[in-house]
């Protein structure tokens, strides 16, 4: 299901976390690989904590409610 990959291991991804009108970017490194809208991990460049992200485009993720309803969007859409 997940056969188009747009993150690879290593990449550098701009996560964006939305929730309540309030919008924040942080820059991360993929922990691995993922397709449009598969879960994967981030690594937090400035504070080296890991974060679920959900894949949007290539070099892109989102993060926090957001990632939720997005998946739940995917899933739905299948």
């Amino acid at each position: 299901a997940y056969a188009d990959r747009i993150i690879s291991r290593n990449d550098i991804v701009e996560v964006i976390w939305q929730a309540g009108g309030m919008r924040l970017t942080i820059t991360g490194r993929a922990e691995g690989n993922a397709a449009e809208g598969q879960r994967f991990a981030i690594r937090n460049l400035q504070s080296g904590r890991t974060i679920d992200a959900v894949a949007v485009a290539p070099g892109q993720a989102i993060a926090g409610p957001a990632a939720r309803d997005f998946s739940a969007q995917q899933f739905a859409a299948r």
